[in-house]
């Protein structure tokens, strides 16, 4: 394969691990200010070298290019440790696939960041992703057992994951029906909370529905931070998550987070945009088909890797695949 940022690499190793087929990605990062391999990544390797017993070549912090040729998922416990406050999440969905087709019972603990920019937060995969493939016959379930933030991480997570026969991929839209969310802080003072959940409310009542909002405090974290994640149920799931910063004042991450939600549900699209990308590999495995709210750089891409294993297309703003013979 050519060119690959990290969403090249984790779709290409998970569906080689899914096949059993050998795959070399080159240029890792090309052309980002820092090139190769960074240690979420190289978590997502080593994590699928090892449900797989695979070889590879290219193991390590900087490489541009990574040789995977795996055997056969096979069932076990694993833990991997995502340096500093990596994406929990993006190890999660790189070794789903793979998992439901071991040999037997896989258990993965991951350390990381659990909430991190540029990544699904951990509810987003929990309570948005998680039920749309299990929908489709996906046996999995993830806990959270320590939230984790950047720079210092220090969260936890459990994806349990049994052998599964997968249904074609095919979310359908209906009308929203109600809103669920998550307004949480972490070493932070409790009122941020409370300010994120009321920024949510005001924004969100324009949709005319009921929103319920579960708050949650620690005082004392490995690492401080705040977020906001939120769950639109309308026959499917969307979602619409935003992150705390220094200097970033609690009403506008309850608002930002609201307004990406919203900017879903006013779309035509069966999912939001992150499930859109994290979806494709299931497209390409099982079929399906489902309407994105637009298409993004990282949907073409991801479809344009997975189309390599498996039938799966952009034809306008779907991803459609035909079922794995």
């Amino acid at each position: 394969m050519g060119e690959g940022g990290g969403q090249v690499l984790r779709t290409s190793l998970a569906l080689a691990a899914v096949r059993c087929e050998r795959v070399v990605v080159e240029n890792v990062r090309a052309g980002r200010e820092t090139q190769g391999l960074k240690a979420q990544h190289l978590a997502c390797v080593r994590a699928l070298a090892a449900v797989t017993d695979a070889t590879v070549e290219g193991d390590e912090i900087g490489s541009e290019r990574v040789v995977f040729e795996p055997g056969a998922p096979k069932g076990g416990e694993y833990e991997v440790d995502v340096d500093t406050a990596g994406a929990v999440t993006l190890v999660a969905h790189a070794v789903l696939p793979a998992a439901l087709s071991a040999d037997g019972d896989v258990v993965f603990t991951i350390h990381g960041g659990t909430h991190v920019r540029w990544s699904p937060t951990y509810e987003h995969f929990a309570e948005v992703f998680l039920p749309i493939v299990r929908n489709a016959g996906a046996d999995a379930e993830v806990e959270l057992v320590r939230r984790g933030h950047y720079p210092q991480g220090g969260g936890e997570v459990v994806l349990r994951v049994s052998p599964s026969s997968l249904s074609p991929i095919e979310p359908r839209r209906g009308a929203l029906e109600r809103v669920k969310g998550v307004s949480h802080a972490c070493g932070l003072p409790e009122g941020i909370v409370e300010r994120q959940t009321e920024a949510v409310q005001e924004r969100l009542r324009e949709l005319g529905v009921s929103v319920g909002i579960d708050e949650n405090h620690v005082d004392e974290a490995p690492s401080r931070g705040t977020a906001v994640t939120l769950v639109g149920h309308a026959g499917t799931r969307l979602g619409g998550s935003a992150l705390g910063e220094r200097g970033k004042p609690a009403e506008e991450v309850g608002a930002e987070a609201a307004e990406e939600l919203i900017e879903c549900v006013e779309s035509d699209g069966d999912v939001d945009a992150y499930t859109a990308d994290q979806l494709v590999p299931y497209v390409a495995l099982a079929g399906g088909s489902y309407e994105a709210p637009h298409v993004t750089s990282h949907l073409r891409t991801n479809v344009e890797v997975a189309s390599r294993f498996g039938d799966v297309s952009v034809e306008g703003t779907r991803a459609v695949g035909t079922q794995d013979s």
